[in-house]
C-alpha cells in the first residue's frame, strides 16, 4: 500500500513532468551505398504515457521481533511499469540522403513517422529501499523499449527514386537506432527523476522525524504534568492523613484524661 501511494503521489506527477517532451539526438548512418541524416525527432511525451497502463509492485518487509535493540522496519520493493501498444506520431522529421557511386544523387526533405503495433512497448523497473533511520532510495533497475512497426510518410522530397531506400532503412536500422536512443534517453531522464524522488523521500523522512520529535516532546510534557499532579495529590493525602492522626491523637489524649479523672473520683 505504501508503494502504491508513493507511485500515485510522487512518481507519476514527476514522471509526466520529466517526459513532457522527448527529443532524440540527430541520427547519422553511412554504408557503402548511402549516407543518411535524420534530424528533428521530437516525441510528444504525453504519447509515451497513456491514460491506462500496467504497474506491478512487490514488497518485502522485515521487522525485528526478538531483538529488543532493533528499531524500525526494512522495506525492499520492486516496481514494474509496462506501457503496451504504444502509438507515437512524430511529424516534420528532416532528412538528407546521398547515394554514392558513379551516378550519385542527393535529396532532402521532411517526413512524418508513425510508431505502433501491438508489440510496441516501454518497460521500466524500479527498486525502492527503505531502511530504519535512513532515507528511502529509488533506483532504476532496467529500461526496455520495443518498436513493432514504423511507417514513414514522405511529405516533401525531390527525387522519388530514393524513397524506397529511405523506407527500407526506417524499417531496419533506423528502428533499432530509435529503440536504443529512446532507451538511453528514458534511462537518463529517470536518473534525474530518481534524484527528485529521493529528495522528496528525504523531505518526508525529515517531516516524519520532526513529527515524531514533536509527539515525543508532548508525551514527555504530559508525563511531567501527570507526575507533578500525582506528587501534589500525594502531598495532599499525606497532609490529610497527618491531620487525621493528629485529631485522633488529641481525642485519645482527652479520653484518657477523662477516664483518669473518673477513676480518681471513684477512688476517693
Amino acid at each position: 500500500e505504501e508503494v502504491r501511494a508513493s507511485v500515485r503521489q510522487r512518481v507519476l506527477p514527476l514522471f509526466l513532468d520529466q517526459f513532457a517532451v522527448v527529443p532524440l539526438p540527430r541520427i547519422e548512418i553511412s554504408d557503402e551505398t548511402y549516407d543518411f541524416v535524420f534530424d528533428n525527432l521530437v516525441f510528444p511525451g504525453r504519447q509515451l504515457i497513456p491514460e491506462h497502463f500496467k504497474l506491478k509492485a512487490k514488497e518485502n518487509i522485515r521487522m525485528e521481533v526478538t531483538d529488543p535493540t532493533a528499531t524500525g522496519i526494512r522495506v525492499h520493493a520492486k516496481m514494474k511499469l509496462l506501457i503496451s501498444s504504444v502509438h507515437l506520431q512524430v511529424n516534420c522529421i528532416k532528412f538528407q540522403v546521398h547515394r554514392k557511386g558513379l551516378i550519385s544523387l542527393s535529396d532532402a526533405g521532411t517526413a512524418n513517422v508513425h510508431i505502433g503495433g501491438p508489440d510496441s512497448s516501454i518497460m521500466i523497473k524500479w527498486t525502492l529501499e527503505s531502511l530504519p533511520n535512513s532515507e528511502s532510495i529509488f533506483k532504476t533497475q532496467k529500461v526496455r523499449v520495443r518498436i513493432d512497426r514504423m511507417k514513414i510518410d514522405i511529405i516533401e522530397a525531390h527525387h522519388s527514386v530514393l524513397l524506397p531506400a529511405i523506407t527500407t532503412l526506417f524499417n531496419g536500422t533506423i528502428k533499432q537506432r530509435i529503440e536504443q536512443q529512446l532507451t538511453d534517453l528514458i534511462s537518463e531522464q529517470l536518473g534525474a527523476l530518481n534524484i527528485r524522488l529521493n529528495e522528496l523521500a528525504a523531505q518526508k523522512q525529515q517531516q516524519l522525524a520532526e513529527k515524531a520529535h514533536e509527539v515525543a516532546h508532548k508525551a514527555m510534557h504530559t508525563a511531567q504534568v501527570v507526575a507533578e499532579q500525582a506528587k501534589e495529590k500525594s502531598t495532599q493525602v499525606i497532609e490529610q492523613a497527618k491531620a487525621v492522626v493528629s485529631e485522633l491523637s488529641e481525642k485519645a489524649s482527652a479520653t484518657m484524661e477523662e477516664v483518669a479523672q473518673q477513676a480518681s473520683i471513684k477512688g476517693v
